[in-house]
């Protein structure tokens, strides 16, 4: 919640200027739902990709703020964010004047994100699954055997693609090192 239309697309444009030409990487923007469609016009003709910060794993039906693969597709996003932690109530710090029951509303599990992952790629979205790990768990563990074990519940059931544009599960462990685990 940190942009609103108009800084959305001032924010796209720049990056545009300074990274719409960048070789060798993907550039993915991935604004707040209600900039989606403003923010994939004004890079429309880049090589910058636009993507959502969360989805629900529904096609339809009355989940009142939530947003289906149908419906990021439809502004032109190609790409999703899922399990992001604060997602999953998972911050370092809780925002002053909140307590832990409030993270619930967000609730994302390992189940859930599977849930996710799989309707995503069913739809055609590309999702950047992220593992969800707290900043002591990152600085604690860095690469252990808990990051992988939460990567392969996450995609559970996915299937595996050989096309250049691979799916990434996106470990929040393994990105900070450049290495996240390919569908």
């Amino acid at each position: 919640m940190n942009c609103t239309n108009d800084e959305a697309c001032a924010l796209a444009c720049a990056l545009a200027e300074k990274a719409g030409s960048v070789a060798g990487c993907e550039v993915v923007l991935c604004p707040p739902a209600t900039a989606l469609s403003t923010v994939a016009g004004c890079v429309k003709d880049t090589k910058i990709e636009v993507g959502a910060q969360n989805m629900l794993w529904e096609a339809k039906g009355a989940f009142t703020g939530e947003i289906s693969a149908a419906m990021i597709l439809s502004t032109g996003a190609k790409w999703v964010i899922i399990g992001h932690s604060e997602r999953r109530g998972r911050m370092s710090k809780l925002p002053d004047g909140w307590t832990e029951d409030l993270m619930l509303v967000f609730g994302d599990t390992d189940h859930s994100v599977n849930v996710k992952t799989k309707a995503a790629l069913a739809a055609g979205l590309k999702p950047i699954v992220a593992c969800g790990e707290t900043e002591a768990e990152y600085d604690a563990v860095r690469r252990s055997p808990w990051s992988a074990g939460r990567c392969a519940r996450c995609s559970r059931g996915s299937t595996r693609r050989k096309s250049p544009a691979r799916h990434r599960l996106r470990a929040g462990l393994g990105d900070r090192h450049g290495q996240g685990l390919r569908l």
